[in-house]
């Protein structure tokens, strides 16, 4: 029999393998843990798995790097941390990936889901639950993995389709038929104790009021620009100087000025700067095919936020350029897209650390966490479910569909996506909001019909 039971050490998981014979006695005992790496070496990045051995897997390392090498670099890290996983699971129960039967395929799936059981060959003791669209994503890189380089003809995990599927939307690009994965049933006091989704207008109240006395011009600039346009975090941080743009523009009422960003993607972009939806360019001669410029996208910014933005340029990029005058030339320059006037300065990233560096998601992250629990915003405790940075998004979503009636063919083109149907997941309601439709429901449905408000029975021979 094995056992298996997940440990976490500085941050790091592994998983403890242990191996009884039938008298139940302990025979083996190791600590299986596989190593991912992301190396980005000469503008090009590559995603590799490691075994036990610290081997390289040729196999997954083809598969993302050559095989995959045009899909979106999200989708190669999960399809990285996926394989991980299954590569993890088939040393543990040690069966090679292309001789898994169907009750390895369903032990596999409790593996993912987090499920702690114990049966007679296989006893599973973990901590770490999996979200549906993670392992519906992690399903979808095993399959594709089996596709190319499994046994077509006895792979089981090929068949995956055959079983009760749903279409899951993975990300704007694609789609891939996964199987459906059972949300456990959540306590009563779990319910009422939720976290939600989006930033409502009170809330973001409290964040602006708590940066104004904490913080700086850079933290306001970011949540406003999230929350007020919808932009996503990675877009926000790989703004540059040149993306920021006044536009004059003739009315019958005289001239008016427009102001706006446009999203694009540069080589000099670290990945987590990268606009989900626009032109991937690994080489600075794509920066002028018609391609490339015509999948620009274009935000409105309000005057008086962008303002305030230029406001803190002048204020911050003044100062590193003469404390940190190394860092801010070496590491806040920007791949400039078009052509440059004869004396223009450099192009240059508009949001920086306090070294005069380009921001990081994880520096911004580490921050906004501080600023939620000041405001006292509901976080994640143990596991990652919401994301903070994408919370003012969704709270832009929501806005205009509680406050302004936005209809759902505007508001996709305000959020930037291709399809009305992956709009879906930015409506969450919270309890709050389901208690009070439901009110609002109530109120109404009474008014047409006030006498299922009343309790004016005639009675019969005591009978109501």
């Amino acid at each position: 029999m094995i056992a298996v039971i997940e440990q976490k050490k500085n941050g790091n998981t592994f998983y403890l393998r242990r191996i009884f014979d039938h008298n139940n006695t302990l025979i083996n005992e190791e600590k299986v843990r596989y190593k991912t790496v992301i190396k980005k070496i000469d503008n090009k990045t590559y995603f590799i798995l490691y075994d036990m051995n610290m081997c390289i897997i040729k196999d997954v390392f083809k598969l993302l790097n050559i095989d995959l090498s045009e899909q979106a670099y999200n989708s190669k890290e999960k399809n990285l941390h996926g394989l991980k996983l299954l590569f993890i699971f088939s040393y543990i129960i040690n069966t090679e990936i292309s001789d898994f039967k169907s009750s390895d395929i369903n032990n596999f799936i409790n593996f993912l889901q987090g499920k702690s059981l114990k049966g007679r060959q296989l006893s599973l003791q973990l901590t770490t639950e999996r979200n549906s669209e993670t392992i519906s994503s992690y399903l979808s890189s095993c399959r594709i993995y089996a596709e190319k380089y499994c046994d077509k003809t006895t792979s089981k995990l090929l068949e995956l389709d055959k079983y009760k599927t749903i279409e899951h939307t993975l990300s704007d690009e694609y789609t891939h038929k996964t199987i459906p994965y059972k949300n456990r049933i959540k306590k009563h006091d779990e319910l009422l104790d939720e976290v939600p989704a989006y930033i409502n207008t009170e809330e973001m109240s409290r964040i602006i009021n708590i940066i104004r006395s904490e913080y700086s011009l850079l933290e306001e600039c970011i949540v406003r620009l999230m929350f007020e346009t919808g932009l996503r975090i990675g877009e926000v941080l790989g703004l540059t100087a040149d993306d920021l743009v006044v536009k004059e523009v003739e009315t019958e009422h005289g001239v008016n000025y427009i102001t706006y960003a446009y999203i694009r993607n540069r080589v000099s972009d670290e990945n987590y700067q990268k606009a989900k939806t626009c032109m991937k360019v690994h080489d600075v001669g794509e920066y002028q095919l018609k391609s490339y410029q015509d999948s620009y996208q274009v935000v409105i910014v309000p005057r008086e936020l962008f303002e305030l933005i230029n406001s803190y340029i002048e204020k911050y990029h003044l100062k590193y350029r003469k404390t940190k005058k190394v860092n801010y030339y070496h590491h806040a320059k920007a791949d400039r897209v078009r052509s440059a006037s004869k004396y223009e300065d450099m192009n240059y990233y508009v949001f920086l650390n306090s070294q005069g560096k380009k921001l990081s998601q994880r520096m911004w992250s580490s921050t906004l966490r501080e600023i939620f629990i000041k405001a006292d915003i509901a976080v994640d405790k143990e596991k990652k479910i919401h994301n903070l940075s994408h919370r003012f998004r969704h709270g832009f979503a929501v806005f205009h569909v509680q406050h302004m009636n936005t209809k759902i063919l505007k508001l996709k083109e305000l959020m930037r996506h291709r399809s009305i149907r992956t709009l879906e997941r930015y409506y969450k309601l919270t309890l709050s909001d389901k208690v009070k439709i439901k009110e609002d429901f109530t109120d109404e449905l009474y008014r047409f019909l006030p006498e299922l408000k009343t309790y004016n029975y005639n009675t019969k021979e005591g009978k109501p």
